[in-house]
């Protein structure tokens, strides 16, 4: 509360009021759910617009909320295309949260700027693997093959890019070579799937997906093994020799290719892996845990797993999201689910004492008391706190031959006495929590 000691201060978080979820086509319910539910729990009122790509989705989720009694008032689910997300936008909603494609963010916060409407963006990644030199190679190799192949690789914090340093290379292409031949491409409706791999959903992805591959080989790339397009499946695959003028190592490619590049130091790798638009997630694959981390430290991701892929985005404490033209929405946490109040401010308390330090230093010719104070209370050190009670001693010598009125004296002894009981308050005293 500063030096105002006779207020009661506190923040009450309240909700914005309508907020309008926009939700992708790649988890129609994973990446709805979430959103829509921390929205009400903070007291909004919600307006879903799910993916026209997955409209049996975006159906069954009305249905949904429409068993629910207690939800179903407050949720409302609008179908259809891009031009209903735009009739949303141009509605004024009070608040906006979007995951999709970097373009779309763009396209929404420019239409919501018009109106000064918040928005928070959950968007695209490129997320990069780094495999160190004391890496569990087979480990590695295993889990970097399942998390550039998760769902076909339609998944924002799908592995894809990795880093390897120089002395372990050979060997992890060969064992993901390996792992990537162990995977069963197919669909089927039965609960207990034979297949790792299945289609892509959206017929637009495929083309996204060809044209990096095609870019890739005529830039000197080498496809390993997979990269097959029939109808609407890809078959997995590795690539090495890609380089940072490759679209597959720029743009979110969304499909299961897994490109490999040769790193000479654990610096190098984390430059390369930064040298990207995106910040949404990372793996760091070492032995040594305390160098994991230190490298997690220096990648410019917002979500980092050690030893591991994708895993982070199941632990619903951990906020998800991203950085740089990934966006700055979150999910889950408490960060999620913050992000859709609005902090308001409160100060309360009977009209100022006119003895009240806060109150004499409102009046003009204070401003060396003012500065004295600030010192003493919110000095960095004990040498900085101490510096006005230092001057005012070296003062005090010459001035007291000098003073002639009692009441000057008066005056300045309460003063002291008022500065230091405050700093003794200040200093010493347990703050109470509004």
């Amino acid at each position: 509360r500063g030096l105002y000691l006779f207020k009661k201060t506190y923040v009450a978080y309240k909700p914005h009021g309508v907020v309008a979820v926009i939700a992708p086509w790649n988890y129609p319910f994973a990446l709805s759910i979430p959103p829509v539910i921390a929205a009400l729990l903070a007291g909004n009122t919600v307006a879903l617009k799910p993916s026209e790509v997955t409209a049996a989705s975006g159906v069954m989720m009305q249905k949904l909320f429409e068993r629910v009694p207690e939800l179903a008032p407050f949720v409302r689910v609008l179908h259809g295309d891009g031009s209903v997300g735009a009739a949303m936008v141009a509605a004024r909603p009070d608040y906006i949260f979007l995951t999709g494609s970097t373009p779309t963010g763009r396209a929404v916060q420019r239409a919501a700027a018009e109106h000064l409407i918040p928005v928070a963006c959950e968007l695209g990644g490129k997320d990069a693997m780094i495999v160190l030199d004391d890496a569990d190679l087979r480990a590695a190799a295993h889990w970097g093959v399942w998390g550039a192949n998760f769902n076909a690789g339609q998944t924002c914090m799908a592995v894809e890019r990795v880093y390897v340093e120089a002395p372990v290379y050979d060997e992890f292409v060969r064992l993901a070579v390996d792992e990537i031949h162990k995977l069963r491409v197919g669909f089927t409706t039965e609960k207990e799937s034979p297949y790792y791999v299945g289609p892509i959903t959206d017929p637009r992805q495929i083309k996204i997906i060809q044209r990096h591959l095609e870019d890739a080989l005529d830039k000197g790339a080498t496809l390993l093994c997979g990269g097959e397009i029939d109808g609407m499946y890809v078959q997995p695959g590795i690539l090495v020799d890609v380089t940072h003028d490759m679209l597959i190592m720029q743009e979110e490619t969304f499909g299961p290719l897994m490109p490999i590049m040769k790193v000479a130091t654990e610096e190098e790798a984390i430059a390369m892996a930064n040298d990207s638009h995106f910040g949404l997630g990372a793996s760091i694959w070492s032995a040594d845990l305390q160098r994991a981390q230190r490298v997690a430290h220096q990648v410019q991701a917002a979500s980092v797993v050690i030893n591991d892929t994708i895993a982070q985005f199941g632990v619903p404490m951990l906020p998800f999201g991203g950085t740089k033209d990934t966006g700055t929405g979150r999910i889950h946490g408490k960060e999620g689910l913050m992000q859709f109040t609005l902090p308001y401010a409160y100060a309360v308390g009977k009209p100022p004492y006119a003895w009240d330090v806060a109150t004499i230093l409102r009046k003009p010719g204070h401003y060396q008391h003012a500065a004295a104070l600030m010192r003493l209370l919110f000095g960095v050190s004990p040498r900085q706190r101490l510096e006005p009670v230092q001057q005012s001693l070296e003062k005090a010598r010459p001035l007291r031959t000098k003073i002639r009125s009692s009441g000057i004296l008066l005056a300045g002894i309460l003063s002291a006495v008022g500065v230091c009981t405050l700093a003794i308050a200040r200093l010493f005293g347990k703050p109470r929590r509004s």
